[in-house]
């Protein structure tokens, strides 16, 4: 609040915990007042109304990710899908203002929304550049230049160009720039493995692409598989 030229006149809260004398003395004595929502009427404040709407987008990012990636979703990654609704929900603008709860708190106004242009899908394959590479050295011609990670949030600490990535032998985390996001899950397959009957469609699709007027099957044309 300090930050932002922001006074605080005011709390709204339960009556557990902000009844203890501590909390109250130091209210009064920066001259703010205290107030409480009625027992079973959380609805009374605005803030648990906020809570309650970030937990339900939380809810949506972890199924949707169990949903596309089941073998690496978990729910031992709440706190980051937590910390993703709750970067969308303070910056995303209101129908009824056009402006984000963050540009009401701040007073500032954003002018282009780049920090929500630069999110991606939650728990989304994500590749991330080789650390030689990163570095600026070389890798032998047939080493793999990116390692496949799990996009997690947007950092607190970074820029929004930088992207918690959690690599799934390891289970690390660590902040990352140079990242190719699959936001559809389209590099994920429900074995784990690229099956021949997915090699054979792109392949399909490949020869189509170049000859639109191919047979639907490469193998009646000697001419196609030739090229």
């Amino acid at each position: 609040c300090d930050s932002h030229g922001v006074t605080v006149k005011e709390y709204v809260g339960d009556n557990n915990p902000f009844h203890a004398q501590d909390w109250k003395t130091d209210c009064e004595a920066q001259g703010q007042a205290v107030s409480y929502s009625g027992v079973g009427a959380h609805h009374q404040n605005c803030a648990e109304r906020n809570i309650q709407e970030t937990f339900k987008m939380t809810r949506a990012l972890l199924l949707h990710f169990a949903i596309h990636w089941p073998a690496q979703a978990s729910t031992s990654l709440w706190p980051f899908a937590v910390d993703q609704a709750v970067h969308i929900w303070s910056r995303m603008p209101r129908s009824n203002s056009q402006t984000s709860p963050l540009e009401h708190f701040t007073g500032f106004q954003s002018v282009n929304h780049h920090d929500l242009q630069r999110l991606h899908e939650f728990g989304c394959p994500v590749h991330v550049l080789a650390p030689k590479l990163q570095d600026g050295q070389k890798l032998p011609k047939w080493e793999r230049r990116s390692r496949q990670g799990v996009h997690l949030s947007v950092s607190r600490l970074y820029s929004t160009t930088v992207h918690l990535v959690s690599n799934p032998d390891t289970g690390k985390m660590s902040p990352q720039h140079h990242c190719v996001f699959d936001d559809k899950f389209s590099t994920v397959f429900t074995n784990g493995s690229f099956s021949d009957d997915v090699w054979n469609s792109l392949e399909l699709s490949n020869h189509k692409h170049h000859h639109p007027d191919a047979p639907s099957d490469p193998e009646i044309s000697p001419a196609l598989d030739d090229d």
